[in-house]
């Protein structure tokens, strides 16, 4: 009896081949259960399929679908079944185990919720967890790799159909980074604290046209920039791809370079004609694709995007890149998942939303909130298109008007009809501080419709006592004196001619801007940096207090 059922293969049932298996292993299940019990005691049902586990029989019926519960389609789940499977005498166990990892990924639940489902201890989901995450790595070199010359004409002439000229026909994939978020470590946790103050570790991912990643570098710090990330990982160090001749492409964050490896990125802000307006165009359609393929993976593997990845930070780069290698079996089999609305890359989805963000001292959170907002931009009058935020959205955020979660719109401004509306809003809801960040290097050529927004928004709040702060970034880029020596930022003349140009512009109080360095590839920590970070800090949440002093 064993023997036959062993040779009957799963998801080819027809109607009488399905009752003659469930006859079959009706018998074969209390032999074995009778067998197993001698052995391993109460612990015998899970050693055999329960087929009263309603998840397993969508599974077993060979018809229901898969996709709610699992996110693959049926075809998808038996190929990688099929890839995954050992010869074992236990049989169906490590297909069990596959669609325990599946389902635990898919459905952004804990390992207590998992072991309900399946009906099994919540130790044994951890073990399958880690044992089919194993199974998964033992085969990313099959499926995430550098493609073939012939593949590599296929991926240049889809980039050049993507970006819609032909002149990025020898674009051989586009990079960019991306945050997944993680529960805050014990020990080093403000390490993982980046730039949108929450915990996360970076994945940084080479895709090509159809979204199918070449390369993938995972497990760095959330608080570590794109560019830095960039150059510690293989691809750069090695200068593994792309070949010669061909291009990567990337976004603002990385640096243009030509060697070790060609990586081209759009051209800054100001613009200074109309070809350069025309290449970040077609850029941006050619290079979208990484966002896309971020979209794809976090929506599908829900386990990265509804809630902090609920594993210790040193497992979680495994987890991060068994996604991405399922992700890639997916497209290879046609399984393709479009982002969901609201659904984009980590980064571009907080950009988008409102979201205040704290800041822990050990266990306890400071008592001040960071609420960041959608940036200001110049509005396409050409076109008729407006960009970035509504001036009256920032208004609304001030005055405590808008809940978080809201999405902010570059067409319209929220109204008292939308449910992110507030129309009272509580003391805690309101902002006390309104800091601007100003690019001290491009300061000079900030465009006279920002300078009109900026007015509107200063006008508007004049009379509600709320201080304006301008952290001007980059002052490094804009001296070559202080690039040199940091500790001369308030003694460099040509700092000082920025802040008052500053000054003029926005409106803010010369003593109300503080001038400070990004972190862009230093590997530790400076004491220059942090100074004049936290000065700018210590005052801005002093303001910020002595108006809510006034306020109470």
């Amino acid at each position: 009896m064993a023997q036959n059922l062993r040779r009957i293969e799963p998801l080819v049932f027809d109607d009488d081949n399905w009752l003659k298996f469930k006859r079959e292993w009706d018998v074969y299940s209390k032999a074995r259960l009778s067998d197993k019990s001698k052995k391993f005691g109460n612990r015998a049902p899970y050693c055999l399929l329960n087929q009263q586990v309603p998840v397993l029989r969508l599974y077993l019926d060979g018809r229901s679908d898969l996709r709610p519960d699992f996110r693959l389609n049926r075809q998808t789940l038996t190929y990688l079944i099929n890839t995954l499977r050992e010869d074992r005498d236990h049989g169906w166990g490590q297909d069990l185990e596959i669609l325990v990892f599946i389902f635990w990924l898919a459905s952004a639940t804990s390992y207590r919720v998992v072991c309900r489902a399946f009906d099994m201890p919540r130790s044994t989901v951890h073990m399958i967890v880690h044992k089919v995450s194993k199974m998964l790595l033992h085969i990313k070199h099959k499926v995430i790799h550098f493609p073939s010359f012939e593949e590599l004409e296929e991926i240049s002439t889809g980039f050049a159909n993507l970006a819609g000229s032909p002149v990025f026909g020898s674009v051989a994939g586009s990079i960019d980074g991306c945050h997944i978020r993680i529960k805050p470590p014990s020990a080093d946790s403000m390490c993982y604290l980046n730039r949108k103050l929450f915990y996360s570790i970076q994945l940084q991912a080479l895709c090509d046209h159809r979204g199918k990643y070449l390369d993938i570098f995972v497990g760095y710090p959330g608080s570590v920039h794109d560019s830095r990330v960039l150059r510690n990982s293989p691809i750069y160090l090695k200068a593994l791809y792309p070949p010669e001749r061909y291009h990567i492409l990337g976004d603002g964050g990385f640096p243009c370079l030509s060697h070790p490896i060609s990586l081209i990125t759009p051209y800054r802000e100001p613009l200074q004609n109309a070809s350069q307006r025309r290449f970040n165009f077609h850029h941006a359609k050619a290079r979208s694709i990484i966002e896309r393929s971020f979209g794809c993976l976090k929506t599908r593997w829900r386990s990265l995007f509804f809630k902090d990845l609920e594993v210790k930070p040193e497992f979680a780069p495994e987890v991060i890149t068994c996604c991405t290698i399922l992700h890639n079996i997916c497209i290879t089999n046609g399984d393709i998942t479009e982002p969901e609305e609201g659904q984009l890359d980590g980064d571009d989805l907080d950009d988008l939303q409102l979201k205040g963000f704290t800041i822990r001292s050990g266990k306890k959170r400071l008592p001040f909130t960071f609420k960041d907002v959608m940036g200001l931009e110049v509005d396409d009058l050409q076109n008729f298109v407006s960009k970035g935020s509504q001036t009256e959205d920032i208004i609304n955020v001030l005055l405590g008007h808008v809940k978080d979660g809201y999405k902010f719109n570059e067409e319209q401004a929220l109204t008292y009809k939308d449910q992110h509306y507030t129309c009272d809003p509580e003391l805690s809801d309101q902002s006390f501080c309104l800091v601007y960040v100003v690019d001290a290097s491009t300061v000079q050529f900030t465009d006279d419709q920002l300078i009109a927004k900026l007015k509107i928004i200063r006008q508007r709040i004049s009379n509600k006592g709320i201080p304006q702060v301008v952290v001007m970034t980059k002052v490094d880029e804009a001296c070559p004196l202080v690039k040199t020596d940091l500790r001369k930022v308030y003694t460099s003349k040509k700092i000082k001619e920025k802040m008052e140009l500053c000054s003029a512009k926005v409106g803010v109080p010369l003593t109300n801007i503080f001038p400070v360095k990004n972190y862009h590839d230093e590997i530790d920590t400076e004491d220059d940096i942090d100074v004049l970070i936290l000065k700018a800090l210590e005052q801005i949440v002093q303001l910020a207090d002595d108006r809510l002093v006034d306020s109470e």
